[in-house]
């Protein structure tokens, strides 16, 4: 009996001993919660806590990795270990309209890295939605102040001027923006044909004057 009580109370200790440690890695953090309320942040290190009473923060996250192939691939992820590393955030193409009508799906990358885990964690419910909303809204101000033309030739003052106002909102919300990219600035199936239909007419219309001209000027020759 006393055997089976030794080994009984060995195994809590163990129990006990690994819900009290945790081993944080380089460039991560873990937040503490004391009880549901905020206790501390662990840093990269061997760190204790109380078990049962203390327990960490779970992060709802969508991690971006750009394979082999150079396709985007989002993965959501629920941890308690938050990645401090540069890292990629793909914000979901979206149809905006340029000052000329055009309908453009358009697709970006923001590269960051958190600043702050406690901002990324209480400041908003939720950092992703938030950072998105932010991403439509502006995404939706550029293209509407500038022509689909003008667009196409301006990637990289769209990306300058993206960062400088991501910059400013989500620096509130732990975030460092590194850099944006455009990825795709395309016009949608129904508009691209109706430029092609444009086109082709302005050419017929062009055809004809010219045409028109010249039989003006053999008249007046003749």
């Amino acid at each position: 009996i006393i055997g089976v009580v030794v080994g009984v109370l060995a195994l809590i200790a163990i129990l006990l001993f690994a819900k009290s440690i945790y081993v944080v890695h380089q460039a991560e953090s873990i937040i503490i919660e004391r009880l549901g309320r905020f206790e501390r942040v662990l840093k990269p290190g061997v760190s204790f806590i109380i078990p049962f009473i203390d327990s960490p923060r779970s992060f709802q996250w969508r991690m971006t990795q750009i394979d082999s192939n150079g396709s985007i691939v989002d993965t959501p992820t629920n941890s308690y270990r938050i990645d401090l590393r540069e890292s990629v955030f793909n914000f979901l193409r979206q149809e905006v309209f340029t000052k000329d009508g055009v309908v453009v799906d358009v697709n970006a990358l923001m590269y960051y890295h958190i600043d702050d885990v406690l901002k990324a964690v209480y400041e908003v419910d939720d950092l992703q939605v938030a950072l998105s909303n932010t991403a439509q809204t502006q995404l939706k101000e550029v293209f509407g102040n500038m022509t689909f033309t003008q667009a196409l030739g301006s990637q990289q003052q769209i990306n300058e001027h993206l960062i400088k106002e991501f910059a400013k909102t989500f620096f509130n919300w732990g975030i460092h923006v590194e850099r944006m990219e455009l990825l795709d600035l395309l016009p949608k199936a129904q508009t691209s044909q109706a430029m092609k239909k444009q086109m082709i007419a302005e050419r017929s219309r062009r055809g004809e004057f010219i045409r028109s001209e010249g039989n003006k000027a053999s008249m007046r020759l003749g």
